[in-house]
């Protein structure tokens, strides 16, 4: 097995090439009780320190706002955000509901990548996965998401925090699909972040089509769960012909540490793991 190097750029996709959910600035109602000037710096204000993951500062401006005038989608959305952010997902699911209820919007790509994340917060599995769906269908046809990823979940597992990454069109050298950053391991120094990809190496596509013809067929492919715990070192945690379901891999990597990888290759090395 030859050794993934791990680009350093693609793996920063948490700042450099994600995609969030933002509407449009805002601008005051002629219903708020709060004067435009106020009104519009706080609006400003919540959404700096939403992009700015200060998730607590913001959910408390957006809560003013909410308070302060007539509900506006735009702000019940992104209150939305805060809201799981901050810890608080069933508040942030009303949030959103309440948003949802008012008018129609154009572009959905931005509202369901704020809902998606809540869902799993929740562990509302159904939910997430139909919407999940939804938003893989419109970002795979919007060209402004190519080589870009969006948040679907954040949990933790012991000590371990991790923030998961959906790709909509498989994306790099291996076609990855999900992208599991292990945040709680970062390396300043190494400026890297452990992580998890679910990957379809076009190297791998010949023998699955040797092996499932009809699935090859039917435009299925075989996946591996890798592991790249340092910049130069990679780990194959398992097989998959088809896609496998994001809950089957979310509670793989949460086990990752009591796991040992089928192989490993690093610097260079490759070992087999015994079986």
């Amino acid at each position: 097995m030859k050794l993934r190097e791990c680009l350093l750029l693609f793996v920063l996709t948490t700042v450099s090439a994600v995609s969030t959910a933002q509407v449009p600035a805002t601008t005051v109602d002629s219903g708020n009780k709060s004067d435009p000037a106020t009104w519009n710096k706080d609006a400003d204000d919540a959404l700096t320190a939403e992009n700015n993951h200060e998730y607590a500062t913001a959910y408390s401006l957006y809560k003013r706002l909410l308070s302060e005038g007539p509900p506006q989608r735009n702000i019940l959305m992104q209150a939305a955000i805060a809201a799981r952010g901050a810890g608080h997902p069933d508040e942030a699911l009303s949030f959103y509901q309440q948003g949802s209820q008012l008018g129609t919007v154009s572009n959905e790509i931005p509202e369901l990548i704020a809902v998606v994340p809540i869902y799993s917060a929740l562990g509302r599995w159904e939910d997430f996965d139909k919407a999940k769906a939804r938003l893989r269908q419109l970002a795979a046809a919007d060209s402004s998401f190519a080589g870009r990823g969006y948040l679907i979940d954040e949990f933790t597992e012991g000590s371990r925090q991790f923030r998961v990454l959906e790709f909509p069109n498989l994306t790099g050298r291996f076609n990855s699909r999900y992208r599991f950053l292990v945040v709680s391991e970062a390396d300043p120094a190494e400026k890297f972040i452990p992580y998890y990809d679910l990957e379809s190496d076009d190297a791998d596509q010949a023998f699955f089509k040797i092996d499932h013809p009809k699935l090859a067929a039917k435009g299925e492919r075989r996946y591996s769960l890798d592991s790249y715990p340092k910049p130069r070192a990679q780990a194959l945690m398992g097989f998959y012909d088809g896609e496998p379901t994001y809950e089957t891999l979310r509670a793989i990597v949460a086990k990752s540490g009591e796991k040992k990888p089928l192989a490993t290759d690093s610097d260079k090395k490759t070992t087999i793991a015994p079986k």
